[in-house]
């Protein structure tokens, strides 16, 4: 189990049995980490002082979901069937925000306080128009909104390029929010809208998320315009594969994407050898967001997660939505990936839930370790009784 440790303005010192820092540093047995006014001022061994001993818990990084759909934090368990064909599922989507159970508001309070009783610290959220700081504010959860931009042909693009200005505009103040830009995805976005969604993310210095490589439908789409997914875009009205880079491949949306401030690859199931030495290439401002639950809901093919480590891909993991996952826990996301590739190393993959996910969004100067002049957003774990190795704890 996790948990978040209240962002707190009042002096104090917790105390671990472990104390994570990530970064190089080794984690720390009974180890303490001070923190005042709501930034960490020591991390070490402290004894002197009130100390709040928060006992057989690894204390950690806040935990960090680079990727999410907050508003779809309404059912119960994820839509469709195990293994079900994404145009299906898209159509459940659909069928579920036409419902009076649609209600994205509210859902999206459920899943901010979710994130934080499971020990979320940060979120990038998937963003429509209207959407709320309120609840991350009131919760102090800091959030990436990255406002949800879906035109297909040329005749949507001025209205998507002024509601994207409107958007960041807003959220120029915000203490614990701040903004940016997400083309949908190959399929939604015609290539004048994601080139000058590109554009803008470059001039206002802004994150930027696309769905990229994610299903085989949309390989297919790609490379011939034809199958399921332009079945399902005839049927949401004038729809011109031709638009939409119809013969191209991931790698031609990665050329674009790479131009960005910082982009975001969400899921990248279906990245080849050359796009991913493109992405290593660029990782100090490209990452690939892998959704290990979804993924699996899908039936995809193992994802080449050690592929990606060994080329030096920058990964970075995300929980998606109630409707492909059971929750929002992103240390659900990484026990996933410890099932999933035991060969690999432990640390490497508690980094892809802290330290490399704020490299990813650009937040590292702030959050994804513990270490003097951050900000005290941390996560605790709950360990068993033997710990022979900190990280494996964490996993199990």
């Amino acid at each position: 189990m996790s948990f978040s440790i209240p962002l707190t303005d009042t002096p104090i010192t917790y105390r671990a049995r472990y104390v994570v820092p990530m970064t190089t540093a080794e984690p720390i047995p009974h180890g303490t980490v001070t923190v005042d006014n709501g930034m960490i001022v020591d991390v070490g061994t402290k004894t002197a002082g009130p100390i709040h001993d928060l006992g057989n818990v690894a204390l950690m990084p806040g935990l960090i979901n680079a990727h999410t759909h907050l508003e779809l934090s309404g059912p119960t368990q994820p839509l469709g069937r195990p293994g079900i064909g994404f145009d299906q599922w898209i159509e459940s989507v659909l069928d579920y925000r036409q419902s009076d159970a649609y209600q994205p508001e509210s859902a999206l309070v459920d899943g901010v306080r979710e994130s934080v009783r499971l020990g979320t610290r940060v979120v990038a959220d998937i963003a429509q128009d209207g959407w709320p700081t309120g609840p991350f504010e009131e919760h102090r959860l800091h959030a990436i909104g990255l406002l949800e931009l879906i035109g297909w042909n040329r005749a949507m693009v001025p209205d998507c390029l002024a509601r994207a200005e409107r958007f960041l505009k807003r959220m120029a103040t915000t203490p614990f929010c701040q903004a940016g830009l997400s083309p949908h995805a190959p399929h939604t976005v015609c290539g004048e809208l994601l080139d000058k969604t590109i554009a803008l993310s470059a001039e206002k210095k802004v994150p930027l998320a696309m769905h990229l490589a994610e299903t085989q439908e949309e390989i297919e789409l790609l490379r011939t315009g034809a199958g399921p997914l332009r079945k399902l875009m005839d049927r949401t009205g004038p729809y011109d594969p031709a638009e939409s880079l119809v013969g191209t491949r991931p790698l031609d949306y990665l050329k674009r994407l790479a131009q960005a401030d910082r982009a975001l690859v969400i899921h990248g199931n279906y990245l080849d050898a050359e796009e991913i030495a493109f992405l290593a290439d660029r990782s100090e401002r490209m990452a690939v967001v892998f959704c290990p639950r979804c993924h699996d809901w899908f039936g995809h093919p193992r994802w080449p997660l050690p592929e990606m480590l060994a080329a030096g891909v920058k990964v970075a993991v995300g929980t998606d939505s109630r409707a492909t996952t059971a929750d929002l826990s992103v240390l659900a996301e990484l026990r996933q990936i410890r099932r999933r590739y035991p060969e690999l190393d432990r640390r490497t993959m508690v980094r892809m839930g802290t330290e490399w996910a704020a490299e990813a969004l650009g937040l590292d100067e702030k959050y994804g370790t513990l270490k003097q002049g951050k900000v005290a957003a941390m996560t605790a774990v709950e360990l068993g009784e033997k710990v022979e190795d900190v990280y494996e704890s964490i996993l199990k």
